[in-house]
């Protein structure tokens, strides 16, 4: 069994330098970041077309349903104001003039 002083002095003995390791590490990390935030920017960028895309199909949708519910209240209005003179004509045919 080793004594205390032994296990302390193997201790104490550098191994070997992590400088070397730690320069490429660093430099590693920075183009691992880099990568990173190129590739951030290229789904933001994707993303904000998708969006945009988005967009447009509901502004053209609606532009449809629009023009589909002004055709369909035009129609109504129509068919009322054609049955609306045709009822008055009717009723004052059918009421005898009071002379």
């Amino acid at each position: 069994m080793p004594n205390t002083t032994e296990v302390f002095q193997q201790s104490t003995i550098p191994q070997s330098s992590p400088e070397p390791e730690t320069q490429q590490s660093d430099a590693e990390k920075k183009a691992e970041a880099l990568r990173l935030r190129e590739e951030r920017a290229a789904d933001a960028a994707v993303a904000m077309q998708e969006y945009e895309d988005e967009k447009a199909k509901m502004l053209e949708n609606t532009q449809r349903l629009r023009a589909l519910r002004l055709a369909r209240e035009a129609e109504e209005k129509r068919l009322k104001s054609e049955k609306t003179p045709k009822l008055l004509s009717s009723r004052k045919a059918k009421t005898p003039k009071a002379s």
